[in-house]
Order: structure tokens, then C-alpha cells, then sequence
């Protein structure tokens, strides 16, 4: 996205029929900011307009529901912002889950106001038209409005009784919702899934990664997988006893973990894409954590530790991999791309601890492209790893990817490494490759190591088979701290 940006190319990445793939609003702020200019820093301050707006949100909304109770409102804005999957969000700009989170954002916003007796039909309109406009940004986004309007029908039904105060303006509002994710699924069905070849599931590399990634979600996101399905125990405990229901909440208790369980069915599981199932469930957590402090108190202290303790320590690393290591990032593909001028002989690049897996062979291509764009003379990508089970090479003329051969470095090679590296990082390793190789290139950067308590239990079973058998798996990386805090390039002597 970065050198579509720069070369002006629009970006479609939401339109992909044949795996299934449709959210065709995706990009669409991209498309639009790089008419105005190619600078970073027009879209990360549209990044940060778009923080500020988010916030704003929460907070009136937490203000209005708890009565100016600013300590809870604190600690919700800390909760939703200070999170591995919005930090990851926000500090990049090619997620759909972005823009899906700030209409969502809107919709939930003028949906709190649309429910008051006065309210005008201004918020109507926006709830609508924000709600339609973010199913088009994800297409889970209609189990999060369409699920929301037809169990808001549903309850408001078993509430009154009557069809005709079921559909009072806040019924048809619901109705409408219903409407647009029924429009969504039908264009679907007749426009993309014809043309699927593909699976839109991802499969796990492994039964062991899947379950070690549904783990991770649940520990990461807690507020999610923990505490909504606490609440929604108590919930149906209350209404077995009083028969109460509380249509606007419940249905969107209901649809954010409905929406957060469907990735799970499609294999998704990477921390960002829960993120929309914080706004829509923003309302009815603090509505019910109001009704059910005492009785939720316990399980809040443990979420909340959760957060602080597993997902707060990620979101720093993921702002220092995301914000502090980029610059460092670029400084190297520039040194490398002039050396290439300095030599006779055809240099390759070796990316230290990266093979031809999918993450190593994404890295090589980054540095492929960002080698070309600073104007690199002659060179070639190799890799010193074994292949992973599966690789077949293409057409190119670097050898990480038309080639399946392993290479030695030789004289004259250059070798990377940075924190993405899969090779277990410590003092020792970087001790060998000064003695064993010349630095020629070091940027240093301000940040924090990936420690948590996963990655201090992985340093103390290191030496376990278990742990062995772990690292046998597919794309598993040994660097368990995420080391070094910099950008190295050493020369083969």
C-alpha cells in the first residue's frame, strides 16, 4: 500500500471474489487522502482525528450511562485504547477495521440518543447511514447490525406484546438494520459467492497453533470472551426470574459475542479484528456493569488484571514495533540499496532468522520493494534456513522466491536483522555474529521488549521437550522477546 500510495495507483483490497472476500469500502479513506498528498503525515494525523473522534465517543457515552462517574470512564478508555488490537490499528493504516471501528463508533453513538423520547430525526438518519456504511467495511459487520436489529425486534416484541408498539420509530430504526445486512447477504450470494474458488476459512497450520490462537484471543481480549458471557449468565439468570428484558442492551450484549465467536468459524484470530466487538458491546457493559456492580465486581478486578497483565504489554511492543522501529527500517534499506553501488560483485541479503514461510517470504518482499524504490543496483534475497514443508518457488529472479535452494553467506553478503527475526535473540547470538562478521550498519530505537507472562513462561520451559515440540510447529518463533531494540547489518568478511 505504502508505493501505491506514493505512485498515486488507487488501492482495491476489499474486492476479492474468488475467496470469497467483500467489503468494497475498504482503502476508500486512502484512496481519497492520496489525492491531497503522498505524506505519512497527512494519513497518520487522519489516524489520529480519527483517535480523538473515537474517544470523544466512549467517553460521553461512559459519562452519560455511568453519571459522570470519570474513574469508570478512565479506566473503559484505557481498556479499549491502551489494546494490542487498536494500538495495531491505528498505527497503520492499510485496516479496514479502522475505519469499520469509527462508524461503529457513530452508529452506537447516535443509536444511545435516538432512544430518547425527544429525540430528533437527525439521529435516526446518521444511525442509519453509519450502520450501512460499516457492513461494507467487514462483511461480519452484519451479525453486528443485522444481529443487533432482529434480536432488538424480537425482544421489544416479547416486551410489549403488540406488533404495533414492537414497530414504533425505534422498531422501524431496527427494522432498517435488519434490512441492510439482509441487502448485504443477498449481494452476496448472487454477486460473489458464484465466483468463489477458494476457501474463505483459514486453516491453521496446525491443530496445536489453532488452539494455542483461540487461547491467546481469550486472554488478550477478556473483556470480550470473559466478562460479556458472565453478564449475559447473569442476564438470563434475571429474566428466568423476573421476565425482564431490556431490548436495546441485551441485543447488543448478544451481537458483540455473536460477532466475536464468528471469526473464530472463518480462523481468524489475529487481536485487530476483534476490536469492533469493544464498540458494539461498549453500551451494555456499562449498562449492566452499573446494574450488577457488586455482583460483577470480582470478575472485573479479573478482567481488568487480565488486560493489564497480557494484552497492555503487547500493545507497547506492537507501538514499538509499528512507530519506534520504522524509521531505524528505513534508514537500513537505504544503507543496503547504496552498498549495491559500491561493489563489484552481486550482493545478497540474508534476512537473519527468516525462511520461505508466508512471514519470511512477506519480509522479503518488503525488503525487496523498499531496496528497488532507494534505488538498488544489483542484488539478490537469499536465506540460509531450511524450507518449510509446502514451499514451491515462482518466476524471479531472486532466489528467495524462484529458487528452493539453501545459500552459505559469502564474501561481500549482507546480513539483516531486526526484531522480527525468528532466531532466539540474546547476547550470545549477537556476541557470535560481531566476531564472525563486520557491522557495518546499527540504528537503535526507544521501546520495550515482549515480555509478558506467555514469553516469561516460554524463557523458563525453553529447555523443556514440550517446548521443543512446540518450536516444531510451522511459522513459530524462537525470538521470544522480540530482540534487539535495533536495525543491524553485518558484512561477510
Amino acid at each position: 500500500m505504502f508505493f501505491n500510495i506514493l505512485e498515486n495507483e488507487l488501492i482495491f483490497n476489499g474486492y476479492n471474489p474468488s475467496v470469497g472476500r467483500f467489503f468494497p469500502l475498504a482503502s476508500l479513506d486512502l484512496n481519497i487522502l492520496m489525492q491531497f498528498s503522498s505524506s505519512p503525515k497527512l494519513f497518520f494525523f487522519f489516524n489520529a482525528l480519527e483517535f480523538v473522534f473515537m474517544a470523544l465517543v466512549v467517553c460521553v457515552l461512559s459519562l452519560k450511562i455511568l453519571e459522570n462517574n470519570f474513574k469508570i470512564t478512565l479506566a473503559t478508555l484505557f481498556v479499549i485504547f491502551i489494546n494490542i488490537g487498536f494500538i495495531t490499528l491505528i498505527t497503520g493504516i492499510c485496516y479496514p477495521e479502522r475505519m469499520q471501528m469509527l462508524f461503529l463508533c457513530i452508529f452506537i453513538f447516535s443509536l444511545y440518543f435516538a432512544q430518547k423520547p425527544e429525540a430528533s430525526i437527525f439521529w435516526f438518519i446518521v444511525c442509519f447511514v453509519s450502520a450501512s456504511i460499516s457492513i461494507f467495511y467487514k462483511e461480519t459487520d452484519f451479525i453486528f447490525i443485522g444481529g443487533f436489529g432482529a434480536l432488538y425486534l424480537l425482544f421489544r416484541f416479547y416486551e410489549t406484546k403488540s406488533l404495533k408498539q414492537t414497530f414504533d420509530r425505534n422498531g422501524y430504526l431496527a427494522l432498517s438494520r435488519v434490512v441492510v445486512a439482509l441487502c448485504f447477504i443477498f449481494i452476496y450470494l448472487i454477486f460473489i459467492y458464484p465466483q468463489m474458488q477458494g476457501k474463505v476459512i483459514e486453516q491453521a497450520e496446525s491443530f496445536v497453533l489453532h488452539i494455542r490462537d483461540v487461547i491467546n484471543v481469550f486472554l488478550t481480549h477478556s473483556f470480550i470472551f470473559l466478562l460479556i458471557p458472565y453478564i449475559l449468565f447473569l442476564r438470563i439468570k434475571d429474566f428466568y426470574i423476573t421476565k425482564v428484558l431490556y431490548p436495546l442492551y441485551d441485543s447488543l450484549l448478544i451481537s458483540a459475542l455473536v460477532g466475536g465467536f464468528s471469526y473464530f468459524v472463518l480462523g481468524r484470530s489475529s487481536p485487530y479484528y476483534f476490536m469492533p466487538c469493544y464498540i458494539i458491546a461498549l453500551l451494555p457493559i456499562l449498562f449492566f456493569g452499573k446494574m450488577y456492580f457488586l455482583r460483577l465486581k470480582i470478575v472485573l478486578i479479573v478482567v481488568f488484571a487480565m488486560h493489564c497483565f497480557l494484552n497492555v504489554p503487547l500493545a507497547l511492543r506492537k507501538y514499538t514495533q509499528a512507530k519506534m522501529l520504522p524509521p531505524s527500517y528505513a534508514k537500513a534499506m537505504e544503507f543496503m540499496a547504496d552498498y549495491t553501488h559500491t561493489t563489484q560483485e552481486k550482493p545478497a541479503i540474508f534476512l537473519l532468522g527468516q525462511n520461505r514461510d508466508p512471514d519470511g517470504l512477506m519480509l522479503y518482499g518488503f525488503v525487496k520493494d523498499f531496496l528497488q524504490y532507494y534505488g538498488a543496483k544489483d542484488f539478490d534475497l537469499q536465506t540460509n534456513k531450511s524450507n518449510p514443508d509446502g514451499f514451491e518457488s515462482i518466476q524471479s529472479p531472486f532466489s528467495i522466491f524462484g529458487s528452493s535452494r539453501v545459500d552459505i553467506p559469502k564474501k561481500g553478503d549482507l546480513l539483516y536483522l531486526d526484531s522480527f527475526s525468528k532466531d532466539y535473540i540474546d547476547e550470545a547470538y549477537l556476541n557470535a555474529l560481531n566476531q564472525n562478521y563486520q557491522l557495518v550498519f546499527e540504528s537503535s530505537y526507544f521501546g520495550v521488549y515482549n515480555i509478558t507472562p506467555k514469553s516469561i513462561a516460554k524463557y523458563l520451559l525453553q529447555h523443556s521437550k514440550a517446548y521443543a515440540a512446540y518450536r516444531n510447529q510451522p511459522r513459530v518463533s524462537a525470538n521470544i522477546f522480540n530482540a534487539p531494540l535495533s536495525v543491524r547489518i553485518y558484512q561477510v568478511r
